[in-house]
């Protein structure tokens, strides 16, 4: 076992820290864990540590913040910095403010282990040897160092205010990369279902289901990311089951039916697993149909091994296909005992199916959405009066009859662009019915 030294671990993916945390605390160093800079710089002014292990790219506030308020209540904490994005301009920055040291991600426990070790041994050899006289001169270093930094605090934060500007700038773009990939996924996802016959909008209803659920349970944006796109994906695996057994409800299939059925979840996890960068929503995909009391498939695992984004998922899919198109964003058409049937399947489920602190979310999250609904009201526009933000209320297809948009499409300046050079520059401005706030609401 380790000695008892302190370590404070800071990372906003929990499924990055807490391992890291439970690692080393199986050999003896006290940990901490904090989600994000803010609430570490709480628990910095509680107490000190040996070593503090920070991701740089969190939310609330960004690890070189941190660092900069860390060093100015002591110049000689020992920083360790863990991150997957390579930011050469902030890393020599962050080594000459004092970090010890830049580890990328990923990385092995082993490789962290020793990086750990040898600081501290580095730092226990150094702590014996030194002198009186030489701590007296750092401290006189460490003073002089204080009045060079007031000398140049103006330029010191010129240049932080440009660091800032280029920290938004970048986070934005990451923004709209983001939200063009789960886009394109989406499109994509939609396509697929249309093109089979009958198929509903389950696909669009189960992603904003979800998305609403993990925002009420405070889902970081990383864990929101794949939370949408396991839900746009989650149906995937079934592409290869003969078409007739897609209609059919489990109980209605017979064994062998019912048997390939269960290994689509599975599928589609292998399929999706496969992408880099998505072996996370594979596991979530994988996930879907297990039930909290291990009843579910394809491996009966317990709600305590699923992940918990996989437990969302589990209840967004299961509420739609229990009470199919309740939850549909799209139609404002929503009556009052569905909503209350879908309530008392969640609660008559609660630790079976789903998870009980989820399912307090998604009752919250539906109330919401019947509230939303409520207020809205369809309307036929011509293309030509239509307006950003507006949602489709039918699909639409062009005048040959050939599909273009799928109900339920939040309408942009671009897609009306395209709809008025498709109808009106060819002489012709239909109607077309969305949906709009009512009066008063």
């Amino acid at each position: 076992m380790e000695s008892f030294h302190s370590i404070l671990i800071v990372d906003d993916e929990p499924s990055i820290g807490q391992p890291i945390r439970k690692f080393l605390s199986d050999l003896g160093y006290q940990t901490f864990y904090a989600p994000d800079g803010q609430q570490a710089l709480a628990l910095y002014d509680q107490q000190r540590y040996d070593i503090i292990l920070t991701d740089l790219k969190m939310p609330k506030m960004h690890g070189y913040n941190l660092i900069k308020e860390i060093f100015q209540r002591d110049p000689e904490q020992v920083i360790i910095v863990m991150t997957g994005v390579e930011e050469t301009n902030i890393f020599q920055e962050l080594m000459s403010m004092g970090v010890r040291m830049i580890i990328s991600k990923p990385f092995s426990m082993k490789y962290l282990l020793a990086n750990i070790r040898g600081i501290l041994d580095h730092k226990a050899t150094m702590h014996k040897s030194q002198p009186a006289a030489l701590t007296d001169m750092r401290s006189k270093v460490v003073s002089e160092l204080k009045d060079v930094t007031t000398t140049l605090g103006a330029q010191l934060e010129d240049i932080q205010g440009h660091f800032k500007k280029t920290i938004t700038e970048l986070e934005k773009q990451q923004q709209d990369m983001e939200r063009d990939y789960i886009g394109s996924v989406r499109m994509m996802a939609e396509m697929m279902e249309s093109s089979r016959e009958g198929a509903s909008s389950h696909i669009a209803r189960v992603e904003d289901l979800a998305n609403r659920i993990g925002k009420e349970a405070g889902l970081p944006p990383v864990n929101m990311r794949n939370l949408s796109l396991a839900a746009l994906m989650h149906d995937i695996g079934k592409f290869n089951l003969p078409e007739a057994t897609l209609h059919k409800r489990p109980e209605d299939m017979n064994p062998d039916e019912l048997a390939a059925y269960q290994k689509h979840p599975s599928i589609g996890g292998i399929i999706v697993s496969s992408v880099p960068g998505l072996a996370q929503v594979g596991m979530i995909i994988e996930e879907h149909h297990e039930n909290f009391d291990g009843s579910g498939f394809p491996a009966g695992k317990l709600g305590s091994e699923m992940l918990f984004t996989s437990r969302i998922l589990r209840i967004a899919d299961g509420v739609d296909r229990y009470n199919e198109g309740l939850c549909d964003s799209r139609s404002p058409a929503g009556l009052d005992p569905q909503f209350k049937q879908c309530l008392d399947h969640l609660r008559r489920k609660v630790d079976i199916y789903y998870d009980r602190t989820l399912v307090d979310c998604a009752i919250r999250a539906l109330g919401n959405l019947q509230h939303e609904r409520s207020n809205l009201t369809p309307m036929d526009l011509k293309i030509s009066a239509l307006r950003p933000g507006m949602r489709l209320a039918q699909d639409l297809y062009n005048a040959q009859d050939l599909y273009l948009l799928r109900r339920g499409v939040i309408l942009t300046e671009r897609s009306i662009e395209r709809l008025i050079n498709e109808f009106v520059q060819t002489g012709k401005n239909p109607k077309v019915r969305v949906y709009v706030p009512k009066r008063g609401a």
